[in-house]
């Protein structure tokens, strides 16, 4: 078992998420995730070879708030 005090991070990718698989996560223990966004620009996120879009990083981030969670971004 972890201490109360572990982190256990889990990473997203903001196009291949459901409810029901973030619930899952966080009844499993997870507290932080970290979000794979790399970039917001269509554009990059085409040269970057992403599967997501923008507005698939906002609805990831505002199912998000209030948790703790990181953003990655490559610049």
């Amino acid at each position: 078992p972890l201490a109360n005090s572990a982190e256990f991070t889990f990473e997203v990718d903001p196009g291949a998420w459901t409810e029901e698989t973030l619930t899952a996560w966080e009844r499993a223990g997870v507290n932080r995730f970290s979000v794979g966004t790399q970039a917001l620009d269509p554009a990059f996120l085409q040269i970057l070879d992403r599967d997501h879009n923008r507005e698939q990083v906002f609805a990831l981030l505002d199912r998000l708030r209030g948790k703790n969670f990181s953003v990655d971004f490559l610049l």
